[in-house]
């Protein structure tokens, strides 16, 4: 009832109904229906009543007061929250207040960023609060509050799992505003990135209780030491790679990307028989895949200058795909497996791109830069058409393809590129050969048919022209063209000179060129 009054827009029925169940369950031993009641009640109220927040924040606060664990604890981290989307809603207004000391303790609506951010930390604290009791208590327990996704009971099997992570999600928020001290937490050593009983041994200290990476890290170890020995790894390998990629991205060691490698690795072998082990493959392939490190030229074995990266980091995709279908092998059905399958398939991509001159010097050959990855061999298509033709397809992108397509090429051809299997973007000069004065449409594609949907195709324009042309404005704000020839660079006297404009139509969204008279 409640669902079907809210669809059609009844949200202030559907609250009445809510508040009855509400009163219903609060009595009773049916937390996980009195936390939803709770919740649904404050979703309603979001939608019609000013200051909702502050009521809600009200109401949780007594409803704190009379709940049994865990329910309590349930209800903190909701307060929690409550007390951060507040600050989110109103983050300019509090930013721009002091801090204050004479605030009213009762009254939020005078709080300083600290005393919010204060507040949660407090609550988070407070939900994590019998932590044996937690992690006795079953997450399936509240289905009636979660929102969940497949195998999601495996990541989060109790509920201190669940209240830790989302106190984890906090606090790897940014501080925005906070005052920072003299002394700071800062994830500067080698020891964060750890094997896991290493980590969960380490005394981490902080002379600044308020920050947030502190809190978080040692959440960390608490998840990570309560699931060291359970027999699904699970649970244990989603919070490690959590830790890690936490970790890797706060650390401010300058060699914090090759220790992340190091510790996924050392992860990955740790579990490689599990299909959770997949998940860690994955991430490995991910940090492989993103490393593009700086170009450097180099010479094949056809004396043809490409580009690649340092060869420190060349052969990292290949690896990247070596790690992905050894995960598939493994365990072709699990998570990271399909995880695995995207990032191949995204690895193993084709790109191609051309560039020419903007003109070249009829009857000789030029040269085109071709940018390709994962095309070993491209096909060409060289159209003749006319310029104020092609000017008037601009409108018509969806449609230009086809239309090049259906021209007859005045010349083709294919062109092998070099291609050691690195799955990276190389580049090459190409020879184009020599054309008539004309103006012309070059088509290249990684596929010999050039199918207009299913592969590749990218296109370019030039000039073959024995013109060139400088422009300037003069001191009167004119334009000025002076015409040469395009082989001596030798003025050029008496030329006419049409000028197309391209304007954009708000009625049709459409581009049309129009032509005018050069002054």
């Amino acid at each position: 009832q409640v669902d079907s009054l809210a669809g059609i827009g009844q949200s202030q029925t559907a609250l009445d109904l809510v508040n009855r169940i509400y009163d219903q369950t609060k009595t009773t031993s049916l937390g996980d229906q009195f936390l939803k009641a709770s919740l649904y009640r404050m979703k309603l109220e979001s939608e019609f009543q000013e200051d909702y927040f502050v009521k809600s924040i009200d109401r949780t606060q007594l409803d704190i007061q009379s709940a049994q664990a865990p329910v309590k604890q349930i209800l903190y981290s909701v307060l929690a929250e409550l007390y951060w989307r507040y600050y989110q809603s109103n983050r300019w207004q509090i930013l721009g207040r002091s801090e204050t000391s004479g605030y009213d303790a009762d009254d939020i609506k005078t709080w300083d960023l600290k005393k919010l951010v204060t507040a949660c930390m407090e609550n988070y604290s407070q939900s994590l609060s019998d932590k044996d009791l937690l992690r006795n208590t079953a997450i399936s327990a509240y289905d009636q509050i979660l929102e969940k996704q497949k195998d999601s009971e495996k990541f989060r099997p109790t509920l201190f799992d669940f209240l830790a992570h989302r106190a984890i999600d906090f606090y790897s928020s940014t501080e925005a505003g906070l005052t920072k001290p003299a002394t700071t937490f800062l994830m500067d050593k080698a020891e964060f990135f750890a094997p896991s009983a290493e980590f969960t041994s380490m005394n981490i200290t902080s002379p600044d209780v308020l920050s947030f990476e502190y809190q978080a890290i040692k959440l960390y170890q608490e998840v990570v030491a309560f699931h060291l020995k359970d027999k699904d790894p699970a649970a244990l390998i989603d919070a490690e790679l959590e830790r890690l990629s936490f970790v890797h991205e706060k650390s401010v060691l300058p060699e914090k990307d090759s220790l992340y490698l190091e510790s996924l690795y050392k992860l990955e072998s740790r579990f490689i028989n599990y299909p959770s082990s997949t998940e860690i493959s994955y991430e490995i392939a991910v940090q492989l895949n993103g490393n593009d490190d700086e170009t450097v030229p180099y010479l094949d074995d056809d004396e043809q200058t490409t580009q690649v990266v340092s060869e420190a980091k060349k052969w990292d995709r290949k690896q990247a795909v070596e790690i992905c279908e050894a995960a598939i092998s493994r365990f072709p059905d699990s998570f990271g497996a399909n995880n695995c399958r995207s990032l191949i398939e995204s690895i193993k991509q084709t790109s191609l791109s051309i560039t020419t001159n903007y003109a070249s010097v009829p009857g000789k050959p030029s040269l085109a830069l071709v940018s390709y990855k994962n095309a070993p061999k491209v096909y060409f298509r060289l159209l003749k058409t006319n310029a104020e033709n092609d000017l008037n397809m601009m409108n018509e992108q969806e449609n230009i393809l086809a239309k090049y397509l259906a021209l007859k090429p005045a010349r083709t051809w294919e062109q092998p590129l070099p291609d050691d299997g690195d799955y990276r973007e190389h580049s090459a000069e190409i020879k184009l050969p020599a054309m008539p004065v004309g103006y012309y449409v070059l088509l290249a594609s990684s596929d010999v048919d050039f199918p207009d949907s299913s592969a590749i195709v990218t296109s370019t324009h030039f000039y073959e022209t024995n013109l060139s042309y400088l422009n300037r404005k003069d001191e009167n704000g004119n334009n000025e063209i002076v015409v040469l020839q395009r082989k001596t660079g030798q003025p050029i006297p008496g030329v006419k000179v049409q000028v197309f404009t391209r304007e954009y139509n708000p009625d049709t969204r459409k581009l049309g060129s129009k032509a005018g008279n050069f002054v």
